[in-house]
């Protein structure tokens, strides 16, 4: 009788200690986007302000070679020379923030503001329209990869 009851209390302490670790990551899950959409895209369009970024008509020999999401209306595009570009869609974008890849769709060897797109890959693919182009440097892409991640303070 004393022996179950040990295994007992030992389970309950295991699921007890469960509990915690779940909560404990939960916690940590959320704070891991502390921004609405919303406060993300104004946030990105303050960045490209402040930092003065130079807005590009079009990316000449474009290679793609890699993205990074942003939300519904930015991603970070790399050439094959290891080149960052934001690039502000004229619209949202649905499910770009969920991708795993995406498609291009341009003419030739450049990528142009106003005329060119991107797309996910999903059911049924939106062309999302490249509304701006602006020439990154590999800090600035840092900094844009972490907005909205950094947990907020407390006032």
């Amino acid at each position: 009788m004393l022996k179950k009851l040990d295994v007992y209390m030992n389970i309950q302490k295991t699921m007890q200690l469960l509990v915690v670790l779940l909560l404990t990551a939960f916690a940590s899950a959320c704070a891991t986007s502390t921004m609405s959409k919303t406060e993300k895209t104004e946030a990105y369009n303050q960045f490209v302000e402040s930092e003065k970024l130079e807005e590009l008509k079009s990316i000449t020999v474009f290679k793609f070679d890699g993205w990074s999401s942003l939300g519904t209306e930015h991603l970070i595009i790399s050439t094959s020379v290891n080149r960052p570009y934001l690039i502000k869609l004229k619209n949202r974008c649905y499910d770009l923030e969920f991708a795993q890849t995406i498609a291009i769709h341009n003419i030739g060897s450049s990528l142009q503001a106003k005329f060119d797109a991107i797309s996910v890959e999903k059911n049924m693919p939106q062309k999302c329209y490249i509304e701006k182009i602006y020439k990154l440097t590999k800090e600035q892409k840092k900094t844009l990869v972490k907005i909205g991640k950094e947990e907020k303070e407390e006032a």
